[in-house]
């Protein structure tokens, strides 16, 4: 019998290799989406859209584990990739993170005596939302959303080095676990208290994709599919808070599982969320994400309507909060995301690419 030696332990973590299609257009239109159940809960319908808002987030927070995994789960981990890696994330969010940021606090001040969630007053709230640990309205999302880019890179690193260091994924496993169990108890802006959904979708990220062909295979795929859509629907009877919905960690599967399922290209799928229109929407999802509240403000202003009463001008009003927001993608975030790459991948000396303006990014 050989001896047992180390360098021949075989690597524990056997991925599905990587497709070389790493674009997966149905995922632009289940962001966009999210994006729009997000929009949908800011506008003041007789009926509680609390849960509706909530599943958005999910969606979006899954999709952020998803293509996470997807993306560079099985690349090579070194400090260079990581770095790549870093600049790509921190490129995608900050410029236009920022530029929000900069654009409430001038209407805090500005406009002292008028009603705006998305108030930012004081040295310490301004400190906390520039470096990505404030929670006004709906920036409370990107503190768990940046704190898991980081937490990847560990995630990445034991799946990588496994064959040399056999104790770094189960150790990975057990910490992740541990954070689960004990999300109830860390605080919302926390990463362990949402961690289910990005490790649920990082978890989706790793299965494999494969062609589904024949009569048999697609019909199986047309009812997995509508069972999907079922299951992220099946939220709205469940719960009847955000709190509830983020309180079980059981939904973090469920959605994901979800977003896999949908992600697979058939021939319904592909005309709903592969449509050039949902495709644009999930593309500029970001901005609409942060910027549909300030169409709001000024929207309900020069309109007059009230933020508690629904009237039908507020369907213009949600439209507006897509449309503008979808330009200001296009003309703003894109061309800062460019700059702020180019201008890292000068400073760390990275060989010269062309801009990706519509990269799987969340």
């Amino acid at each position: 019998m050989k001896p047992y030696k180390h360098a021949e332990v075989v690597s524990a973590i056997e991925l599905p290799p990587k497709t070389s299609k790493s674009f997966l257009p149905n995922l632009d239109g289940i962001r966009a989406i999210a994006c729009l159940l997000v929009v949908l809960t800011h506008i003041p319908f007789s009926i509680n859209t609390e849960v509706m808002g909530a599943i958005g987030v999910g969606i979006f927070f899954t999709l952020s584990g998803l293509l996470m995994s997807h993306l560079y789960a099985r690349e090579p981990w070194s400090a260079p990739a990581v770095i790549k890696y870093g600049v790509a994330r921190f490129s995608r969010i900050a410029p236009i993170y920022w530029l929000v940021i900069s654009t409430c606090i001038i209407i805090s001040y500005a406009q002292p005596d008028t009603y705006f969630s998305m108030r930012i007053h004081g040295a310490t709230q301004i400190a906390r939302h520039y470096l990505f640990g404030g929670s006004a309205s709906i920036f409370w999302s990107i503190p768990p959303e940046i704190q898991y880019y980081i937490f990847f890179i560990f995630i990445w690193w034991s799946i990588a080095k496994t064959s040399k260091l056999p104790y770094a994924f189960p150790f990975m496993a057990l910490l992740c676990a541990a954070l689960i169990v004990t999300h109830a108890h860390w605080p919302g802006l926390a990463l362990p208290n949402k961690l289910h959904l990005f490790l649920a979708g990082s978890i989706a990220g790793f299965a494999p994709r494969v062609e589904w062909n024949g009569v048999a295979q697609r019909r199986a795929l047309f009812a997995l599919q509508l069972g999907a859509i079922f299951m992220l629907a099946m939220p709205l009877w469940l719960f009847a808070t955000k709190e509830e919905f983020y309180g079980a960690p059981e939904l973090g599967l469920t959605i994901a599982l979800a977003v896999y399922l949908l992600s697979i290209p058939s021939q319904w799928t592909t005309f709903i969320f592969a449509s050039p229109i949902m495709r644009k929407i999930g593309q500029a999802s970001f901005s609409i994400y942060l910027m549909h509240v300030l169409v709001f403000h000024y929207g309900t202003l020069l309109l007059g309507l009230s933020h508690d009463q629904y009237d039908p001008l507020w369907l213009l009003l949600g439209l507006a909060g897509v449309v503008l927001p979808m330009i200001a993608s296009k003309y703003i975030e894109i061309p800062l995301q460019n700059k702020m790459r180019k201008a890292l991948e000068k400073i760390f000396k990275f060989p010269t690419k062309k801009p990706i303006i519509q990269p799987l990014q969340t």
